[in-house]
């Protein structure tokens, strides 16, 4: 096994599974290599930190059928792949074909004003993208997601636990209606969302059925997702999305004089350039005048990111709105 062709496969500070894992692995003629367990033992625990499970690039894609047949990943249709968010620091599991998470589920988790100990929701998780760039963010942070795809939810379940972070993010399997019945009695210091985008009426499905569900809304609008938001989050609470810069009069007329003190945050995609997505924030039963931040500028003009959006996407970085 090359040290420069490594990739890994997943992450867990489960010693029991990783055990198990490299078992499999090896019965199929697949070398693996554990990685972190000196730095574990150097800072006195051997269990608080994942272990990093490798293998040879060459292998990699053996290695996730090998997983997918032992349960260890779910199965999706077309395959699935493990790709790196927040500089690698975040590993997350997706469909190779449909709708795949790029830079808006990352700021959306920049965006949502939390702490350690606090609790928050996420409509609409996917794959699970913002909640765990949330939850690796915010250490001690419990983050509960609800996605109406079967396939997406396992997805997010396989990569909480490849992340290690399992034992305080929760996926569930539903429509966002049932989300104050599926979370529990207990609501959050933030709600979080990136909804279907486009309107029904106002765009072509794409070919695949999946994506079609990601980005095309259907005849209920952002009205409903608002409904949700508000019902789970206490009051005073964080309301946060994302959405299309043109949508807005729509998302302030859902929030009507139930949240206030609320926040535009325009993303520009180039200097100069109009902003095509914004973030919103707005809090639960609070009185305040609308605000509109200055934003960000995403992209230089050769295309490549500003050290500001660098720093959310790459480093982690919280989004004050």
């Amino acid at each position: 096994m090359g040290w420069f062709a490594m990739r890994e496969l997943l992450r867990s500070n489960d010693l029991v599974r990783l055990s198990f894992i490299e078992a499999l692995l090896k019965d199929d003629g697949i070398e693996s290599v554990l990685l972190d367990g000196h730095i574990a033992a150097l800072e006195g625990s051997i269990s608080a930190l994942p272990r990093r499970l490798m293998v040879d690039e060459d292998d990699f894609a053996k290695a996730q059928r090998r997983l997918i047949d032992a349960s260890e990943l779910p199965e999706v249709e077309g395959g699935a792949t493990l790709d790196a968010l927040l500089g690698g620091r975040v590993r997350l599991l997706q469909p190779e074909r449909g709708y795949r998470a790029a830079i808006d589920p990352v700021l959306l988790a920049a965006a949502v004003p939390v702490e350690r100990g606090e609790r928050a929701a996420e409509l609409g998780s996917g794959t699970g993208a913002a909640a765990l760039c949330l939850a690796a963010r915010v250490p001690g942070l419990a983050v509960s997601g609800i996605e109406r795809s079967a396939d997406a939810v396992g997805l997010a379940r396989a990569s909480a636990r490849a992340n290690a972070v399992d034992d305080r993010v929760e996926f569930f399997h539903g429509d966002i209606t049932e989300a104050p019945v599926r979370m529990g009695r207990e609501r959050f210091a933030a709600v979080f969302a990136n909804p279907p985008f486009r309107n029904a009426a106002m765009a072509s499905p794409p070919q695949n059925a999946a994506l079609t569900a990601a980005v095309i809304e259907g005849a209920v609008g952002i009205k409903p997702w608002i409904d949700v938001m508000l019902a789970l989050a206490v009051p005073g609470g964080a309301l946060v999305l994302i959405h299309l810069a043109e949508r807005l009069d729509e998302i302030l007329a859902a929030l009507g004089e139930r949240a206030g003190a609320t926040v535009v945050f325009p993303l520009w995609p180039k200097a100069a350039r109009p902003a095509k997505r914004i973030l919103v924030l707005a809090r639960k039963g609070r009185r305040g005048r609308l605000t509109l931040a200055p934003g960000m500028v995403l992209h230089r003009p050769d295309g490549s990111y500003t050290e500001a959006a660098q720093t959310v996407l790459r480093d982690g970085a919280a989004l004050t709105l």
